[in-house]
């Protein structure tokens, strides 16, 4: 018998205090191949660019990065970027361990994270990147109402090939709004 995920079931951590077990499995869910063909970045992260990227953490207040653990096991992980604290805006992206797709565990870790950023941290706004051809990516923010606000065409060179890349925005009151709807649904 298996039990419904829900947002219970999973725990964001703040990678600066996860072990480095944890901060290490994140690595090698960004660097998997298949994840890395729907990320704007998609090079392959080194060793040594990872440990400066958590070093770098510790001292930045304008990127927070968090561990998304289910069951003791790392699942994923969000990101906030380009944190402006005069407009409550930041820039986001989220990752889910490709052997773990499937499982609904994209949508508890989005409903946690929309949660902390509007409630713990105070913004108004969060801006989103999504290749225009990820219908899964896109099919996500706009469930949990993000407004496709444009698209930047041509806007990232892959394989000799020009990709447009769609602007999603989500505002903390377009949230609160959505939250009662999905709530029982994710809670």
């Amino acid at each position: 018998m298996s039990s419904k995920l829900t947002c219970r079931s999973i725990e964001l951590v703040d990678v600066c205090d996860c072990s480095g077990v944890m901060q290490w499995k994140v690595l090698e869910i960004r660097n998997n191949t298949l994840l890395r063909k729907s990320m704007l970045g998609d090079h392959q992260i080194s060793d040594v660019e990872h440990g400066n990227w958590l070093e770098s953490l510790r001292k930045n207040s304008h990127v927070k990065s968090h561990i998304a653990i289910l069951g003791g096991d790392v699942v994923g992980a969000v990101n906030l970027t380009g944190i402006d604290y005069t407009n409550l805006r930041a820039d986001w992206g989220f990752y889910v361990d490709p052997d773990r797709q499937g499982e609904g565990i994209g949508n508890m870790m989005v409903w946690l994270f929309l949660d902390l950023v509007y409630e713990t941290i105070g913004l108004n706004k969060i801006n989103a990147e999504v290749f225009v051809d990820n219908c899964e990516s896109t099919n996500l923010h706009l469930r949990f109402g993000f407004v496709r606000e444009g698209v930047r065409r041509a806007h990232v060179l892959r394989h000799r090939r020009w990709h447009d890349v769609a602007l999603f925005g989500l505002l903390r009151k377009e949230w609160l709004v959505r939250r009662e709807s999905l709530q029982e649904r994710f809670v």
